[in-house]
């Protein structure tokens, strides 16, 4: 796996220009919350044996793959990305529930 350095400076050689940028600063939050969604809509708590009925609407495939993948892969960058990108997957969770 890159480094944190590796994957920064590879995103700022695609960012040069400034549409670029700018595309960037909305339309990539908004694919992940969009993403992030559709993988909500996908419940899986209730295929799970053990999980208590109360909590298994609250188990969908957003959950799980921000368990599985999302806070491994951001541990391993940095505690700092991890914190960044678990704030921004809670407020998606947030406009997404309510």
């Amino acid at each position: 796996m890159r480094t944190l350095k590796q994957l920064l400076d590879t995103y700022a050689e695609s960012l040069q220009n400034p549409v670029n940028q700018w595309i960037h600063v909305f339309c990539v939050p908004a694919i992940f919350f969009a993403t992030l969604g559709l993988l909500w809509l996908v419940p899986i708590g209730r295929f799970i044996p053990g999980v208590p009925a109360d909590i298994a609407p609250s188990i969908n495939l957003a959950t799980a793959f921000c368990v599985l993948v999302g806070i491994p892969y951001y541990l391993r960058l940095s505690f700092g990305s991890l914190v960044i990108a678990t704030v921004w997957t809670l407020l998606s969770i947030a406009g997404i529930t309510a």
